[in-house]
């Protein structure tokens, strides 16, 4: 009897999502969608996934936090396979929170005024929205055998702009979101 373990050492990986983009705005037919009888514009940002990245440290949690932006589906770019399953988790927002085993650090929230990131003091978001890739892609090579797929992935992420859902006084200047994943480094800031 044989057993394989894999041991992996490492607190952090060089494995800030390079290639991912910033949010934008769709520009075709699918522009806009209806909230709560509201039509709000459709954003979408692009997250890599290194090709490289160790199956052994899947699943992968892609954690957003915003206010003004909410994800209703990610779609795998080179296949085209769409996943609407989103889920919302209720921890903490602010750095030293532990999450999934790791410290959270990178959040930077404004304290005054109403730019997207505002927060007033004391009063932490404490809520993200939950992207979990559970397995790492798979391929088949020329003999017929499925084996790890070692390309990058690119995944799309599509939100709604909700500022107008809220009260007029309470509306954002602008949006952004709040993007951390596991080993992946610190949260980023991640605006148009």
């Amino acid at each position: 009897m044989s057993r394989f373990l894999n041991i992996y050492t490492i607190t952090k990986f060089n494995f800030v999502p390079t290639g991912s983009t910033s949010v934008k705005l769709v520009r075709d037919g699918t522009a806009t969608r209806e909230v709560n009888e509201l039509t709000c514009p459709t954003y979408y940002m692009d997250v890599r996934i290194p090709g490289d990245y160790p199956i052994g440290l899947y699943p992968i949690k892609i954690r957003m936090a915003s206010t003004t932006l909410n994800p209703f589906k990610m779609v795998r770019l080179d296949t085209e396979e769409e996943d609407p399953d989103i889920a919302v988790s209720v921890e903490g927002t602010e750095n030293g929170t532990e999450l999934d085993g790791v410290t959270l650090s990178g959040m930077n929230f404004v304290p005054a005024g109403n730019p997207w990131n505002y927060r007033k003091a004391g009063e932490p978001w404490n809520f993200w929205y939950v992207k979990q890739l559970l397995n790492k892609p798979t391929t088949t090579d020329d003999e017929g055998k499925t084996v790890e797929d070692k390309s990058d992935i690119v995944y799309r992420i599509y939100f709604d702009d909700v500022r107008g859902l809220r009260a007029s006084g309470n509306q954002a200047s602008d949006i952004g979101l709040f993007l951390w994943i596991k080993y992946f480094g610190d949260a980023v800031a991640v605006t148009p």
